[in-house]
């Protein structure tokens, strides 16, 4: 679904108890309409505009609280102006991505991750209808329809190489059916619009257990590094270790855990040194999907 997500917190509480409508409704706001002083976080439109601002706005609530500087969530329709949005540097104070396109904002405006999602790392995984004529990674047949959000995504990469093992290359003997979201992309199977989709583990874990039972997982991509939190270098340095400090302790408050349990989150850790650096392919990948110059 096509979004843009900018609303204060007050207006985001107050949205959450509308009907659906009304919350796209407001959802729709002008970016003109944010305060210059607040901290603008910006979500990649992975999923809905409504289970964006269901999983993020307890976060933002909690850090705001914590930091004491206003905290607006903002989006963009798709991941490409989502993209071209952070690299232009004057959007998003802080984002949450893959570790491919935070890679690629280390180096083309300057973001710095301050913490990480803990656990091991994200995957993609391989998913068809139960019942349809697919049924194992083993036997994939050609002409294959693949559901995904695109090329954009470091799911869709993940998946792509998984799928080119196994002899499958979108483009040449599988066509890609592209979705707004990953939950688009796993209703386009049970819909018959697509044979496979492609779409992010963590997601799937937590689908309703009604609609996860019509799904088989036909494979998984190897691990990449989890999700940075990562800001702009026009933060204060003042700002960012107060955001660090709130977002490694959130485990510490009921605030703090119920803003994990919203985002399906453990916590966070501080990321390692040079954690990112194996994204270097990922990054290259996205510079040219995205058209950009590079030396």
């Amino acid at each position: 679904m096509n979004f843009i997500v900018r609303a204060s917190f007050r207006s985001l509480c107050r949205n959450l108890l509308l009907p659906v409508l009304g919350i796209f409704a407001s959802l729709l706001q002008s970016p003109a309409q944010a305060e210059d002083t607040e901290i603008v976080f910006g979500l990649i439109p992975a999923l809905s505009a409504e289970v964006m601002v269901q999983r993020y706005q307890p976060l933002a609530l909690h850090l705001s609280n914590e930091v004491g500087v206003p905290i607006s969530l903002a989006g963009a329709r798709d991941y490409e102006t989502y993209m071209h949005r952070v690299l232009e540097g004057s959007h998003f104070d802080m984002i949450i991505t893959g570790g491919d396109f935070y890679h690629l904002a280390e180096r083309r405006a300057g973001y710095r991750a301050i913490v990480r999602v803990d656990g091991p790392g994200v995957q993609a995984i391989l998913i068809a209808a139960k019942g349809d004529t697919v049924a194992s990674l083993d036997d994939l047949p050609q002409g294959l329809r693949i559901a995904s959000v695109g090329e954009l995504s470091l799911m869709y990469r993940l998946g792509d190489q998984l799928l080119r093992e196994k002899g499958i290359m979108i483009g040449e003997n599988a066509t890609l059916v592209l979705t707004p979201s990953h939950n688009a992309a796993m209703h386009s199977l049970l819909s018959d619009r697509a044979d496979v989709a492609i779409i992010a583990a963590p997601f799937f874990n937590r689908v309703r257990p009604d609609i996860r039972d019509r799904i088989v997982i036909l494979g998984q991509s190897a691990f990449a590094p989890h999700h940075p939190v990562s800001i702009s270098p026009d933060v204060p340095d003042e700002i960012a270790i107060r955001l660090t400090k709130a977002m490694l302790a959130l485990s510490e408050t009921p605030e703090g855990q119920s803003a994990l349990e919203a985002m399906s989150f453990p916590g966070f850790v501080v990321p390692e040194p040079g954690l990112y650096d194996v994204m270097d392919w990922a990054a290259d990948d996205l510079e040219g999907f995205l058209g950009l110059e590079t030396d």
